[in-house]
């Protein structure tokens, strides 16, 4: 399925000024108003499904909602291309092999720390004569 016909033709207008206000979202100016008002509609639209019991549904507008929700925050419209469905699960794998590397420097530099600790504390001592 290609990207129009997923999110042109398949979808409602409500879909429709969702995607829009994601362009509308990398905009600096207004990007962050556009961004906002697509967290409140997600967010809103999930309260919706949540109601009518549809679980699946809401799941999906909340994460929506929370990825508009970081989009607001400056550099972070990268978020966006996590709404591309297909592209997700690629994206999530990528962000945990990030998150892993940057845990085992930092498990790194933490062990380094310590080392250069230790060998500052016995530098300084001497031994007296007996």
């Amino acid at each position: 399925m290609t990207f129009k016909e997923y999110y042109i033709i398949r979808e409602g207008w409500l879909d429709k000024l969702q995607v829009a206000l994601d362009v509308i979202g990398f905009e600096p100016t207004v990007g962050t108003v556009a961004d906002a008002s697509n967290a409140v509609i997600s967010a809103l639209r999930s309260a919706a499904a949540i109601a009518r019991r549809d679980g699946d549904t809401a799941k999906q507008h909340a994460i929506d909602a929370g990825i508009s929700a970081i989009s607001m925050i400056p550099f972070g419209d990268v978020a966006k291309i996590a709404k591309l469905r297909k592209f997700r699960k690629p994206l999530t794998t990528g962000l945990r092999g990030v998150k892993s590397v940057g845990k085992k420097a930092q498990a790194d530099r933490r062990r380094q720390s310590a080392k250069q600790i230790a060998s500052f504390g016995t530098a300084g001592i001497t031994t007296a004569p007996a």
